[in-house]
């Protein structure tokens, strides 16, 4: 008796044991497997923080060219296809603004393109939104007048989406993009000069560090005849680009800022 009760009690402390084995493996296995995602995650963050600090440093089609030739090579390797692809559309968005006649065109087409890849992977990709939103008004901006009022509505869109995904991305982007469209429109079009300083007052706001965003209010402020208030947006664009390090980009602002600026003072002192 005595000895089947301890042959009872024997095969039940195995089972506990191998229970209790079994949970501690399933417990590394998943520590391994969350680890391996972690350094997998890490390792595609860093790949597309070099190739970001590549884009924003780039000035010419062939620094972007050579942005869009490092994508290429990493495409089959990203796991996140939607980040890869509004990448690329965001380089074809530049070399369109850069180039003249068919090459423009083209850019421009294939910037819609790869925005439209990427809202196929995720519906919730702001970038995507955002560039096929500036893509769409730039195509229908080289196609000509009609063309172009056929992108209002798709770029109005395109924005608001991009907008309420997140605001700040490309330094409040979204609304810098819809008070430029905002200010740019005729009124019949849809134009409103209230909109558009709203929106660029917001686009300032998140993105203070880029000089645009002084400049595109500077304008919506004097065109609805605020010009103290342009003059002041004005002189903080000044001080902000006098602190950064000088390039081609900055000395063509600092030319438009100046100018636009001497226009100002002039008229309020008339």
């Amino acid at each position: 008796m005595f000895n089947g009760l301890n042959d009872m009690t024997f095969h039940s402390c195995q089972s506990v044991l191998s229970r209790q084995i079994k949970c501690i493996f399933f417990r590394v296995l998943t520590l391994m497997f969350v680890l391996l995602g972690f350094s997998v995650s890490v390792q595609a963050d860093e790949v597309w923080d070099r190739l970001d600090k590549m884009y924003d440093e780039a000035r010419s089609a062939d620094q972007w060219l050579e942005v869009e030739a490092q994508l290429q090579k990493i495409k089959g390797d990203v796991a996140r296809l939607d980040e890869w692809s509004w990448r690329m559309g965001r380089v074809y968005y530049d070399l369109g603004k850069n180039s003249s006649g068919e090459a423009k065109e083209k850019f421009f087409n294939q910037c819609l393109v790869k925005a439209s890849e990427a809202l196929s992977v995720n519906s919730n990709s702001a970038p995507a939104y955002f560039y096929r939103g500036l893509c769409i008004g730039k195509l229908g901006e080289a196609r000509g007048l009609w063309s172009s009022l056929d992108a209002i509505d798709p770029l109005r869109e395109n924005m608001t989406k991009a907008l309420k995904l997140d605001p700040a991305f490309d330094h409040g982007g979204p609304h810098r993009a819809l008070g430029k469209m905002y200010f740019e429109l005729p009124f019949f079009l849809g134009g409103d000069g209230d909109l558009a300083v709203k929106h660029l007052e917001k686009a300032l706001n998140l993105g203070p560090d880029y000089g645009d965003n002084y400049y595109f209010l500077a304008e919506a402020y004097q065109a609805k005849g605020k010009r103290n208030q342009a003059r002041d947006t004005l002189a903080q664009l000044q001080r902000l680009l006098k602190s950064q390090s000088a390039s081609e980009e900055t000395n063509r602002l600092m030319q438009r800022t100046t100018t636009l600026l001497n226009e100002l003072e002039s008229d309020l002192r008339n």
